[in-house]
């Protein structure tokens, strides 16, 4: 055989067998760390949080014996920093591991962070976190509220006095029986859904792909932008404006209603039933067009390319 042709020959075959002598290594030396259970006292004083995790799940609970803890299922070196700094409870992911533990890592369940709670009240709430749930009851109340998740659930339920903001990048936001001030919701792909949610002002939301879900919903106004993924109002009232823009999703509404609305999608259909009579503007190319001739009400002003249009008047 050519030299030319036998020495990548040789040079891939120790490659070859060198890796092989690290991935057995790897294996040998990093078998599945042990979950221990750590928890955190917290004595000091605090009306904030700020949290930094990577992947693990956060949930919030009442304290059952009036103390205030963090309770944290992780591993020797793969662990969190808890304390109070400036009147913050800050919880931090800290790494311990060596590279090539990181590299043979076969352990993939989430960690849990449970943070239990004696106080229900509290100023701000800010989450940053990498993969892993968000859960937190509606027992408690901050005053503002802002977390951002790259993918994971947020189950958030807790109410909001003054702001409030919500993005993740791949996952579900739920809310349900609970009051705001407004609402910034911002979803790439996953959905989200409001069931018997109480907005002071207006209701903001961007995502890509996804479906909107609002069940008993009241607010002042309502904007939504999706390219991908139907827009579903139940029983949901809004003072002044629907304003809703989407790309290929159906536009359903069941007994729900507003002053005014503007509905814009491509190839979707919008269809249901309004409260109160609207005084119709509909543009269609292709598609049907079945609305009341009322004469009087709000302005419902709706345009499609492809989608059909169904609307009723119930009383």
């Amino acid at each position: 055989m050519k030299p030319a042709v036998l020495i990548p020959i040789i040079i891939g075959s120790v490659l070859l067998v060198a890796g092989g002598v690290l991935i057995a290594i790897g294996v040998k030396n990093n078998r599945i760390a042990p979950r221990v259970t750590n928890t955190y006292t917290i004595n000091e004083n605090f009306s904030n949080f700020d949290i930094n995790i990577e992947t693990a799940d956060l949930a919030f609970k009442v304290s059952e014996d009036n103390s205030n803890k963090v309770v944290c299922e992780e591993t020797e070196k793969d662990k969190h920093e808890v304390s109070v700094i400036n009147n913050t409870l800050t919880i931090k992911y800290h790494d311990e591991r060596k590279w090539h533990e990181k590299i043979f890592h076969f352990n993939f369940a989430r960690m849990k962070v449970t943070v239990y709670l004696a106080e229900l009240e509290f100023d701000s709430l800010k989450i940053n976190m990498s993969t892993g749930d968000v859960s937190v009851p509606n027992n408690f109340t901050f005053n503002s509220v802002n977390t951002t998740q790259s993918t994971g659930d947020c189950h958030f339920n807790a109410n909001i006095v003054i702001e409030s903001s919500f993005k993740t990048t791949t996952g579900y936001i739920t809310m349900e029986n609970m009051n705001a001030p407004a609402l910034n919701l911002n979803v790439t792909t996953g959905d989200i859904s409001l069931k018997n949610v109480h907005v002071t002002n207006n209701i903001q939301i961007d995502i890509t792909t996804g479906r909107i879900n609002l069940d008993s919903v009241t607010a002042k106004n309502y904007k939504s932008v999706s390219s991908t993924g139907t827009v579903v109002l139940k029983d949901t009232v809004i003072e002044n404006e629907i304003n809703i823009r989407t790309s290929t999703g159906d536009v359903r509404f069941d007994r729900s209603d507003a002053a005014t609305l503007d509905i814009e999608t491509s190839t979707g259909d919008v269809t249901g039933t309004f409260l109160t009579s609207k005084i119709f503007h509909v543009e269609t190319s292709t598609g049907s067009i079945d609305v009341p001739p009322t004469t009087e009400g709000g302005l419902c002003k709706i345009k499609t390319s492809t989608g059909d249009v169904s609307l009723n008047i119930v009383q």
